[in-house]
């Protein structure tokens, strides 16, 4: 079901666009009338919820700064430092507070401990430089979460006590000592025992002939007995994300999402199946897709019970409706600028039916916006579908009037 079903027709009054920015403006917002005849019982109650949902109470977080109760620290490094796992949040000492660790870069990483009303404090970890990101993960299952830190460099684990102390567990797990650029991580069990772990690696920093087209291979960390061994993931396609999870058809898989400005060409978004240890093509009905992709969120937003999937770019966004036969479809939506979807990725990551209220909300805010700027600018949707450069496109828009 897609979000606008066709036997719904919405009567609006005002500017789609409104809904976006007409709160943020200072400007009063008209209620949406809707025209529901012909319609199910069941379908009209939906509609009822998504109104009351929907509300502008609702649609207006209030967020404070408090910015200044956070101890100093640095991210920073060349251009090999733009990209990776950034910040792992968790509650490492069991207060129930979330405390999280921050990367680097070329300084220091660091353990922010949270001492209550958004007031932090540095913890003590093992000094870890040319950090990229971190993952919690309790790996050995004793209650108490690890770490697995990525860098430019041998990847790190550390392993966790009851008191957010870390220790350097990389030898005690065998982790293998490899030296790529790693941006992305995932996880999954298949028994009570030592997690199954994948890394997303980036651009190949050994190829002289890069960074374009010099893309490195992933690794799949299998356990053995109490450490991990070390297979390749081919081909590989500048990875920024990972996620292991249950796709459309409701198999354990694992999606990879690939940065298209250092693969350049012939590289898409995979789909990897863990149980038959192999790639989807098109002949299982995975459609090849090219975007510079960043993030990727979760959710079923269709209330079918299966889990859509939204992709983050630099260029064009993705949101795929999970299909009855275990496929993908793009989404009205599958084209706008990056600036209108950040809502949209923090509401899919969002939980309860509340928040799928909010999620459609957010959805359908974004269409409307994008729907009335197709009317108004034309020309944007091809250019946007055509670059991926955002500078571009909005220079574009300018020389439009728009």
């Amino acid at each position: 079901m897609y979000l606008f079903p066709k036997q719904i027709s919405f009567k609006l009054r005002f500017k789609p666009y409104k809904i976006w920015f007409g709160k943020l403006a200072g400007q009063e917002i008209e209620k949406p009338t809707f025209n529901v005849k012909g319609t199910s019982k069941k379908l009209k109650n939906f509609i009822i919820i998504f109104v009351l949902l929907c509300s502008p109470s609702y649609a207006s977080p209030v967020f404070k700064d408090f910015s200044n109760n956070l101890p100093h620290h640095i991210y920073s490094g060349e251009w090999n430092h733009f990209v990776g796992g950034g910040v792992a949040v968790m509650d490492c000492n069991g207060d129930s507070l979330p405390d999280f660790f921050a990367a680097g870069g070329t300084e220091p990483a660091a353990l922010f401990t949270n001492t209550g009303e958004f007031n932090f404090i540095k913890s003590n970890i093992p000094d870890l430089f040319d950090t990229t990101g971190a993952y919690p993960i309790d790996i050995n299952a004793d209650g108490h979460i690890d770490l697995f830190v990525l860098r430019i460099g041998p990847n790190v684990v550390l392993k966790g006590n009851a008191n957010c102390e870390f220790v350097d567990a990389t030898n005690e797990f065998q982790i293998p000592n490899t030296s790529q650029w790693s941006t992305a991580f995932s996880a999954w069990w298949s028994d009570d025992k030592l997690p199954h772990m994948v890394i997303g690696n980036y651009v190949d920093l050994g190829d002289p002939d890069g960074p374009f087209f010099a893309c490195d291979s992933n690794q799949v960390l299998e356990p053995t007995g109490d450490g991990y061994i070390t297979q390749k993931l081919e081909p590989g396609f500048c990875a920024l994300s990972m996620l292991a999870a249950r796709d459309a058809s409701g198999i354990m898989r694992l999606r990879i999402s690939n940065d298209r400005q250092y693969y350049v060409r012939n590289g898409y978004e995979q789909m990897w199946d863990i149980a038959e240890e192999r790639f989807l093509t098109e002949i299982d009905g995975w459609k090849k897709v090219s975007i510079w992709g960043m993030g990727i969120a979760s959710r079923d937003i269709t209330g079918d019970g299966r889990d859509e999937v939204f992709l983050t770019s630099m260029g064009d966004q993705l949101l795929q409706i999970a299909q009855e036969d275990g496929t993908y479809t793009a989404a009205p939506l599958v084209h706008m600028p990056i600036g209108h979807i950040l809502g949209m990725m923090a509401a899919l990551q969002l939980g309860g039916m509340r928040n799928l209220g909010m999620s459609i909300m957010t959805a359908v805010q974004i269409y409307l916006f994008q729907k009335e700027t197709w009317i108004k600018c034309p020309q944007m949707q091809s250019m946007i579908q055509t670059t991926c450069l955002y500078r571009k496109v909005m220079v574009h828009l300018l020389r439009l009037g728009c």
